[in-house]
């Protein structure tokens, strides 16, 4: 099996639809409102993604730090409130957790921000 590009966007069920509003999708969803965790540890579980790439869309949810061009713009994420009432909290430390060996990690500021993982170079060691 050849390598594959994930573009891992794991949020709030029904809002980008219109069908919810973001708080609504929240609090019916609560914790899965934020899948992004449970979806790398699925793939993680059932497959080798070592020569695979990622990509996650909306990194400002997982990682608030940086100056990203939503920020910039003046979008600011109005929820935090709900995850702290809701005790959602969400961080980055379970994506570098999982792609440390396998990953080089590189964080992009562009939109809302975005975690770009690709497998690292082997040395010439591991090669042969």
């Amino acid at each position: 099996m050849g390598p594959t590009l994930f573009f891992l966007d794991a949020h709030f069920p029904g809002a980008d639809f219109h069908k919810c509003t973001y708080e609504e999708s929240i609090r019916f969803y609560k914790q899965d409102a934020f899948p992004l965790e449970n979806e790398v540890k699925l793939i993680l579980a059932n497959r080798d993604v070592s020569r695979d790439v990622f990509i996650i869309d909306d990194y400002i949810l997982y990682d608030g730090e940086g100056n990203y061009e939503t920020i910039k713009q003046g979008v600011v994420w109005k929820y935090g409130w709900l995850q702290e009432e809701l005790n959602l909290k969400t961080n980055s430390q379970f994506l570098y957790n999982s792609f440390k060996d396998t990953h080089e990690l590189q964080k992009d500021l562009r939109s809302q921000g975005y975690l770009i993982a690709t497998p690292k170079k082997k040395s010439s060691d591991e090669s042969n």
